[in-house]
């Protein structure tokens, strides 16, 4: 007595739904990480650098008013 064809299917399907339950379980949070660390750190870091060069301009007296 061997496996019915649904029975090999019922598997694959098994194995498929596991398999991108296992990848989204893995990518969501890197993506949630991803987005915290550019709202945190890469943001407020590009934002001070503009100011800074800016008053930096303004010191030597060659920004655009």
């Amino acid at each position: 007595m061997g496996n019915t064809k649904a029975q090999y299917l019922d598997i694959l399907m098994r194995s498929n739904t596991r398999i991108c339950a296992s990848i989204s379980f893995l990518v969501v949070p890197f993506v949630g990480l991803w987005s915290w660390r550019y709202v945190t750190v890469l943001k407020p870091a590009k934002e001070a650098a503009r100011l800074k060069e800016t008053e930096e301009l303004l010191a030597e007296g060659r920004a655009a008013a």
